[in-house]
């Protein structure tokens, strides 16, 4: 995975910011899709899709990018070595930061998932595209210890 400079995808709605990540990597790869696409195309598979339009899980999240990208592994870590690994290694496509904490609307930090897009990393840390819940995208910093506070791990995948 090269690092880069990403266009950055707002989340369409508070349940999207996976799909947003997705959207963003996909579209890094050539393949043209939005999140209202792939909402209005799958909902009737995904059944929840009905009241949280968007929201995916992990096994989802690995589904859309074997169809989206033709994913051929998903590897899942919270080790920095690893992951920094991975990340250069030269079939990876792209990679995901899933947090199990998040500021709620009380700015607590509460057991609530998030998904960033990473579009730039070194041995100091990760940038990360934090496609919102609400609002405009962005892009933030992490250190890696950021990874335990958050009780996050990355998602890197392979072609």
């Amino acid at each position: 995975m090269a690092n880069m400079h990403t266009p950055e995808e707002s989340a369409i709605n508070e349940h999207s910011c996976a799909l947003a990540c997705i959207v963003s990597l996909a579209r890094d790869c050539g393949v043209s899709v939005t999140q209202g696409d792939l909402i209005a195309k799958y909902t009737p598979q995904i059944p929840k899709w009905q009241a949280t339009p968007g929201l995916l899980n992990l096994t989802e999240m690995i589904g859309f990018l074997r169809v989206l990208l033709n994913a051929k592994a998903c590897v899942i870590t919270d080790d920095k070595t690893e992951c920094l690994r991975l990340l250069q290694e030269a079939d990876t496509i792209g990679g995901f930061v899933i947090t199990k904490k998040y500021w709620d609307e009380n700015g607590n930090l509460a057991d609530f998932n998030h998904c960033r897009r990473i579009v730039r990393f070194s041995g100091d840390g990760l940038m990360l595209m934090n496609p919102k819940q609400q609002g405009q995208a962005d892009t933030v910093g992490w250190k890696w210890d950021a990874l335990g506070l958050w009780q996050a791990f990355a998602l890197v995948v392979k072609a």
